[in-house]
């Protein structure tokens, strides 16, 4: 079984960067609302890193 490893350009490692950050920010802000930030600032991270890859790879079968 060969390993593959994730190899992302400087362009697609700033959009991480950026899926990361909003995730985050939108996660700490609902969870304020909701009044549980732990659990959404997470969940936002996790849908922010989800995000930011599956845009790097429309991208780059776009071309």
């Amino acid at each position: 079984m060969t390993r593959t490893n994730l190899e992302l350009s400087e362009k697609e490692i700033k959009y991480l960067s950026i899926g990361i950050a909003s995730g985050s920010g939108i996660g700490i802000i609902s969870g304020a609302i909701v009044n549980n930030v732990q659990l959404f600032f997470s969940l936002g991270s996790v849908l922010g890193i989800i995000g930011a890859v599956a845009y790097s790879y429309y991208l780059r079968y776009k071309k």
